[in-house]
């Protein structure tokens, strides 16, 4: 497949791609950045062709990726799983993440940190559910633990979820509230005492001559 360079040309319907044509016909296509350093008249061997389409390969999934962090961030596991699903090659997608770990791009505890965060300050819940979406998303202990150093204890927490949600009970019986409270709260991953205890502070809060 060795030749030389006799024509780049822009792609019309992809104008980020060049199609590469050696001894006048069409060899293959590259990304713009993959085809910055041809030029008419290089003689390309072999072994060159196939580093320069692996590399260009290797540069299509790390646009891929880049594109997938612009819709939301996403853990180390959740991008190599996602890129894989795309059916990219195993070694490249890998090489990709990489590159993506060490320019910043992705990071892991910075992540975890986020996550837990904005559940703490948004979506309360407890620390049990909490680990158990990080985990979920492929970060490891280590990570996962010094996240939840910063979520404090549940109670608070509890209290909190359960104010959010305060009108769906406040005019039920007391026994109804409690219930309705805690099966709420449990959905949330808080322990059967936290949930109870927290129902029935509640309750006093609303009703504090009863």
């Amino acid at each position: 497949m060795g030749g030389r360079v006799t024509g780049l040309k822009v792609q019309r319907r992809n104008p980020n791609r060049i199609n590469v044509y050696l001894d006048g016909a069409f060899a293959f296509s590259l990304q713009r950045i993959s085809a910055a350093w041809l030029s008419i008249g290089q003689d390309l061997s072999d072994a060159e062709i196939s580093k320069i389409r692996h590399a260009d390969e290797t540069e299509v999934i790390y646009q891929s990726a880049l594109r997938l962090l612009g819709y939301r961030q996403r853990t180390a596991a959740e991008l190599e799983k996602r890129l894989l699903q795309k059916g990219y090659d195993t070694g490249q997608v890998r090489d990709v993440v990489v590159r993506l770990l060490e320019n910043h791009l992705l990071d892991d505890q910075r992540f975890a940190e986020a996550w837990v965060s904005d559940r703490v300050t948004f979506h309360p819940r407890s620390q049990r559910l909490m680990r158990y979406e990080l985990y979920q998303k492929g970060l490891d202990q280590q990570v996962v633990e010094q996240a939840m150093a910063q979520a404090g204890d549940d109670e608070p927490r509890a209290l909190a979820a359960a104010r959010k949600s305060l009108n769906r009970w406040a005019d039920l019986p007391a026994k109804e509230f409690v219930q309705k409270c805690a099966a709420y709260l449990a959905r949330k991953g808080f322990s059967g005492s936290v949930c109870f205890s927290t129902a029935r502070e509640l309750w006093h809060e609303l009703h504090p001559d009863e």
